[in-house]
This record gives structure tokens, sequence and C-alpha cells, in this order.
């Protein structure tokens, strides 16, 4: 894959560019970071996770060590990208370039710019999906046509705040063990064009309310911690915005930079449903596994794994805001 064939293939972007210092040896994080921001930087053309936003230090933390991986990592990536000034497309042949034996699909809305791109994406050997992500009849559909189990998603759609928090109530259950669900362009949630939700469900007010129930502690009741002196005010706050947006099982954690937030799946639950990706069964390795020696090839074998499938809470909209399963896009893919 080479950065001529793509210029040739997909309009070629005005890049902004940026520099990162160079890291210290000492600092696995800032190496990893620096990498994956040259790695970006260096394509043509530039994703503007890389220059508009600061997004390498997600992707250096989160994406590039599936670079180690056992096993091909499996990508879904909402937004190819229709409406930006140097094309559809960026994105979607960074991460092939970085995961050369990953699966990768894009979902995109936009059914004119798909068919426009799909013949050069095929060649690339990236799926697409077509369909819009508020609607529970095409996340549905996406499933059913990738078959799911997903190491990483990337909701860089819509960026509206219905929307984000509906493809998550699908697609999460559907994220392995270990994985992550990545979110983007967060800051645009309280302006009125992309919040659709008369401010009950801003995105960044729900994943603050995920954290507040991860880090209190589920041993500790607020009512208890009220009782020994904690703020009554504070604690009554804390207990609606947990009733409003419970906790969704298997997450682990939530990690927010700059404009984007990671939700980390729990690595100790694995799905007991068969796995499969376009028919072909499917080995799982957890990161668990990956990483819990470095020094040791054995430590990255594949094992057989068996344990009950996860479950979720939905984020609550109001009802005035939850899709209908009507008119949603016809479903298609590139092979």
């Amino acid at each position: 894959l080479t950065n001529t064939t793509y210029t040739h293939s997909f309009v070629s972007s005005g890049k902004r560019m940026r520099k990162l210092p160079e890291p210290r040896p000492e600092d696995p994080v800032g190496i990893s970071v620096k990498r994956f921001f040259d790695f970006a930087s260096n394509a043509t053309p530039t994703t503007d996770k890389v220059t508009r936003h600061s997004y390498e230090l997600l992707y250096g933390l989160f994406l590039l060590p599936l670079q180690q991986a056992a096993r091909p990592p499996k990508l879904l990536e909402i937004g190819l990208g229709c409406d930006m000034q140097y094309g559809p497309g960026a994105s979607a042949m960074l991460w092939r370039r970085l995961l050369p034996n990953a699966s990768i699909w894009e979902a995109e809305r936009h059914l004119a710019c798909v068919e426009a791109h799909r013949a050069t994406l095929a060649r690339f050997n990236i799926n697409v999906l077509v369909g819009d992500q508020s609607k529970p009849a095409v996340l549905q559909e996406w499933l059913r046509h990738t078959g799911g189990a997903f190491d990483v998603i990337i909701d860089d759609g819509s960026h509206k705040n219905a929307d984000i928090l509906r493809a998550f109530e699908f697609l999460w259950p559907h994220v392995l063990s270990g994985g992550v669900y990545i979110m983007e362009d967060l800051h645009v949630g309280r302006h009125r064009v992309f919040d659709n939700t008369n401010a009950s469900a801003v995105v960044s007010d729900v994943l603050q309310a995920w954290q507040e129930q991860l880090v209190v502690s589920s041993h500790i009741p607020y009512e208890l911690q009220q009782r020994n002196g904690g703020s009554a005010q504070a604690n009554v706050q804390a207990r609606a915005r947990a009733r409003a947006h419970p906790l969704p099982r298997g997450l682990s954690f939530v990690f927010c930079q700059r404009q984007a937030c990671v939700l980390g799946k729990e690595r100790i639950s694995i799905p007991k449903w068969p796995l499969s990706d376009g028919g072909q069964p499917r080995t799982i390795i957890t990161p668990t596994d990956l990483y819990r020696d470095s020094r040791s090839p054995a430590a990255a074998q594949p094992r057989s794994h068996q344990a009950t499938k996860p479950r979720t809470h939905a984020p609550t909209l109001p009802r005035s805001h939850v899709a209908t399963q009507s008119h949603s896009h016809a479903i298609t893919h590139a092979t």
C-alpha cells in the first residue's frame, strides 16, 4: 500500500502540520504517541485526527499496540469523511497502513459518496456499510452483516448526542473483552446543531456520570456517604445522574483527552457466543494475554475462553428522541 496509489484515488489534503517534541527515552507513552503522530502525519492525505485535532494521544495509547496483536484485529469506524475538504477515506487508509492484516469496516450514511469510492476502498480490502447510525434497524443490520466481535469501534459520525448514544447502545455489547470504543469530537455536544436531546443527554454529561459511578465504590452507597459527612446536595445530584445514566455493563474505564474519550471493555468477560468475521471463526486473545509478559513468546498465544455473554444498560434518552426503526437506509458492503 503506497501513498501514491491513494493520492490518485482521493483528493489530496492541505496539511496544517503540527510538530511534537521528541519524547524522553524513559517515556514509553510519549514514544508511542509520537510514533502514531509521525505515521499519520506522513500519510497523504493527512487525516484531521492529527492536524485539526490531537488524537495521536488516544490512538498512540490504544490503537498502536494492536500492531503487536497475535491475531488480526477487527475495527469499525462510523464516518468515512465524505464531507471533508480532502475527500473521504483518509482515516480508513491510515488504519489499513497501520494494521495491514486487520478486518476494517467503514460505515457512512451518504450512499452516493460510498458508491463513488467503493471500488477504491475494495481494492484495499476495506468493507463499507451504508446507513444512519441513529436508526436501530440500521445498527442491527450492521451487526448482522459484520458479525460483531470488534476490537475497536470509532464513532466519528454525525457527532449528535442522541446518535452517539444510540450507536453505543447497540454496538457496545459487541466490543470484545479488552477492546475499546472511541468517541471523537465531543466538544460540539452543547452546540444546538449537535445537541438533539434538549440538553438531557449531552455525551460529556453521560460520560462524567459513568466516571462518577466507576470512581465511587458501589460498596459505599451515596446515602451512607451523606450520613457520614458528605455533601447532601452533591449526593442528591450524583444519585440523579446515576439513575439517568446507569453504568453500562462491562465498562472498565473512561479515558478522556481534549475533545474525545475512550471507553474500555472489561478484560475478564469473554463472549460465549461464536465469533466470526465474514463466516470465518475467530480465535480470541485478550490484551491481558498479549501484554502479560512481552518478553515471553508464550504470553501471546491464543487460548480458549468460555464466559457469560456481557450485558449492557442502554443510555437513557428522552422518549421524544428515541429513534424509530423505520425509514432506514439500504445496507451495502464492498467485497
